[in-house]
């Protein structure tokens, strides 16, 4: 549709139409949508969709968000400019290749947050070992257990919970009692955010694997490994899975009703 076309649609307000006409005549802002922080030790696991093959945890974020057409940055350490990018996915790891986070990352993730962008914390091992931070409280997570040693088993399968964006969503956990993806996974639950994903392990202390957190800011917590997710049937797939997470991260979509920039980015997905 031509510039001209938006301007003369009646239901839509003035600065709705202002903002319309500026995205697409001039695109998007950002020179690269999304960074993906690589903050682990190097821990590899089979994929699950190649069993010949090894990846790390950032392998599926990556193909998932470009095989949806954005373009992505990948670092294994925070850039000077965090600015430049719609959302920032996080990825700690799993014990014993876990991430670190010292006082200048934690800081520079926090300011991202405050100035508008949207992050995408990883990690197994993330609560226990950072549950005290600052960062930590603004994931709306609380800490419920370390979990156990990958052997006896953790997550099987990651399930939405009804009544929020993922309900319906059900995939495997490739790692489940064979790899380190598996390893100590934190059971948390909600405290200020929303529970959105559980795995129905039983004799835990906490299903709770997937904290979302948007009041003020953006966040999606997930206690496992993203890239660990085998694709199943129907929507049961990472792309899928990954759509809804950007939804809510870019505020895009039919999730979103109470703000304008959410109104016109959901006319462009």
């Amino acid at each position: 549709m031509s510039c001209s076309a938006f301007r003369a649609a009646k239901s839509t307000s003035y600065r709705i139409l202002i903002m319309l006409t500026l995205l697409i005549c001039f695109g998007s802002a950002y020179s690269t949508d999304f960074l993906i922080w690589d903050n682990d030790t190097g821990g590899t696991f089979t994929d699950p969709e190649d069993t010949d093959n090894t990846i790390g945890s950032e392998y599926w974020i990556e193909n998932t968000l470009t095989a949806l057409g954005y373009t992505v940055d990948t670092t294994t350490s925070l850039p000077d400019d965090l600015s430049q990018y719609m959302a920032i996915f996080a990825l700690f790891g799993f014990y014993p290749y876990n991430g670190t986070l010292d006082a200048g990352d934690e800081e520079a993730l926090i300011t991202y947050l405050q100035n508008g962008g949207a992050l995408y914390i990883e990690g197994c091992d993330f609560a226990f070992a950072y549950g005290s931070t600052e960062l930590f409280s603004y994931t709306g997570a609380k800490f419920e257990n370390d979990g156990r040693y990958y052997t006896e088993g953790n997550v099987n399968f990651a399930n939405g919970v009804n009544g929020t964006m993922l309900e319906g969503i059900s995939m495997q956990y490739y790692a489940y009692q064979t790899e380190l993806p598996d390893n100590y996974v934190d059971e948390i639950s909600a405290e200020t955010g929303t529970l959105a994903m559980v795995s129905p392990r039983a004799g835990v202390q906490s299903n709770g694997r997937v904290i979302l957190n948007r009041i003020p800011y953006r966040i999606i917590y997930s206690s496992f490994i993203f890239s660990a997710l085998k694709d199943g049937e129907g929507g049961n797939t990472k792309e899928n899975l990954m759509n809804k997470y950007l939804t809510y991260l870019t505020q895009s979509g039919e999730y979103i009703e109470s703000s304008s920039i959410g109104v016109i980015r959901s006319l462009f997905r």
